[in-house]
Formats: structure tokens, C-alpha cells, sequence
């Protein structure tokens, strides 16, 4: 039974104005809160309008309020008075005798909180995703490549992709090898799909690899479900790898240095490793 307390307090993610993989952390933070409390979510405000995408011309422009549906969240006038009129508490913060409305903010710790939480937050984002961007829930048997271009930057030095800075270009050398490593121990057919917002020239060394092909790109949040449907993941230095690897609790590839933190748990630490090029991939990668 939830306690009279519960019921007058509400969950209120605060969604800010960058990629898809960093907005998702208040609001996963709040869904698992509000599950965990039995206590409704106020409906999340994946409006803004991001002006770099237009300006650097890519494809995706992350009008990422297209894609959800607000099931069951508060709206309105109540949503509104929730956050004007109800007292504001912090994350963490006990509520007084009247409730109030938590606020979950920023992408502090990752996924800290949500460590042991996957399968909650994947069914909640599978249940706010339009029917329309949700992929074959059946889609398997694949590695998932995620080759991050776009907004990232071309890093002027190999110590600087080393140095566990993030939003950097990764070397397609190093994808190829570790689609390469992976084969190894999967099977040399193994079919790969590349997630991508780079141009198929640019890819062109990975493209022509054999059984491997692009994503349909429906969308950020379709890309982001069907890889985190994966049996490998091969990364990129960005959190919406992260995120993938974090739904799916598939084993995970990352650039020396990328890995910034674990999401699979300390039993699996074999199936989530840096991997350098000319190293071998280890046989427990898979197991």
C-alpha cells in the first residue's frame, strides 16, 4: 500500500537542450523514482528547438517530441500548477508534511542510479515511443556498430582520443577491427548494422565490409531500441552508446579510454572492455 505521503508527491524531469542519450537521464531517473513510489510523472517538455543541427546540416534535427507519447503523465493545468505552486524539492530531498514535486536534474553520476533498473527503464521508453518509431521487438542475431560523426570533433592527436575525452571522432581502423574481433568469436558471416549519422562516404571502409549495412535511420529514439536489441556492441565515446549498452545489457566494445563507466554489472566485467588496436579480443567477451 503507498503511503498517503506518496500519493501528494509528483515526478518532474527536467529535460535540457542537447543530444537524445544526455536528455534521457532526468527523465530514466524519474521514471524509475515514480515507479519505485507508485507516484506519477509530470510529463516531460522534449520540446526545445536545437539550432546546431540546422546550422551543421545534419540529418537529424532532434525534434525529439515527435517521438513520444506522454502515457499517462500529468499535463495541463496540473502539470503546470505542479511545478509553480507545489513546493520544489531536490532529488534525494524528504518531502514535509504537504508533498511536493520532485525535480530530477542533469546527467550527474550517469547511470548511478539506475544501475540494476534496465529492464523498468526499457519498458517505460519502449511504452512513450510512438508505435511508429519502435522497431521488430523479434530483431536479433546482429553487432551494432555505432560510428558517432555529426557535432563530434576531429581529435588533433591519438593521446587525445586516449586521454578519456569524450565527443571525438573515433578512427573507422579501429571499427574495422573491432568488427573483426567480434567475427572472431561470433562467426565471420555475423551480420553487422552500422548506426550512423556520417555520409556513406565517409563509412565507405566499413560499408564494404562483407554482411554489413546501415540502419533505416527512422530516428534517434529507433536507432537507439533496435541497437540496444544487439547480441555485441561496438561503441562510440558518446552516451547514447552508453545508453544501448545500458537497455540492452548486450557486451560492449569501447576505444582505450572511452570507457567511462560500467553498466552491466561487476559479473560481467569480461563483456565490457576497452578494446586497442592489434589486441585480441578475449574469448569471455561473448560468453
Amino acid at each position: 500500500m503507498v503511503g498517503e505521503q506518496h500519493v501528494r508527491m509528483v515526478g518532474y524531469p527536467v529535460i535540457g537542450r542537447s543530444g537524445l542519450g544526455n536528455e534521457l537521464f532526468p527523465w530514466a531517473r524519474c521514471a524509475v523514482w515514480c515507479h519505485e513510489h507508485s507516484a506519477p510523472m509530470l510529463r516531460p517538455q522534449f520540446r526545445q528547438i536545437h539550432i546546431g543541427p540546422y546550422v551543421r546540416r545534419e540529418s537529424d534535427k532532434r525534434q525529439y517530441h515527435r517521438l513520444f507519447l506522454n502515457p499517462g503523465y500529468i499535463s495541463g493545468w496540473q502539470r503546470f500548477s505542479s511545478i509553480r505552486l507545489r513546493p520544489r524539492l531536490r532529488e534525494g530531498e524528504e518531502p514535509g508534511l504537504h508533498g511536493g514535486t520532485i525535480w530530477f536534474q542533469g546527467m550527474s553520476g550517469l547511470f548511478e542510479r539506475l544501475l540494476d533498473r534496465s529492464e523498468t527503464v526499457r519498458a517505460e521508453l519502449r511504452r512513450m515511443t510512438r508505435p511508429e518509431y519502435l522497431p521488430p521487438s523479434s530483431a536479433r542475431g546482429f553487432i551494432a556498430v555505432h560510428i558517432r560523426r555529426g557535432d563530434f570533433s576531429t581529435a588533433s592527436s591519438d593521446e587525445v582520443l586516449r586521454s578519456g575525452e569524450w565527443n571525438y571522432r573515433l578512427p573507422l581502423n579501429w571499427f574495422e577491427h573491432g568488427i573483426t574481433e567480434v567475427r572472431r568469436l561470433s562467426g565471420p558471416n555475423t551480420p553487422v548494422v552500422v548506426f550512423s549519422d556520417g555520409s556513406d562516404d565517409e563509412l565507405r571502409p566499413i560499408l564494404t565490409m562483407p554482411h554489413v549495412v546501415r540502419s533505416s535511420r527512422i530516428s534517434a529514439v529507433t536507432d537507439l531500441l533496435e541497437m540496444s536489441q544487439s547480441d555485441a556492441l561496438i561503441a562510440s565515446g558518446s552516451t547514447f552508446s552508453m545508453w544501448a549498452s545500458y537497455l540492452g545489457q548486450m557486451p560492449t566494445l569501447w576505444f582505450p579510454g572511452l570507457l567511462r563507466q560500467r553498466v552491466l554489472g561487476p559479473a560481467r566485467a569480461a563483456a565490457e572492455c576497452e578494446l586497442d588496436l592489434g589486441q585480441s579480443l578475449s574469448s569471455a567477451f561473448l560468453s
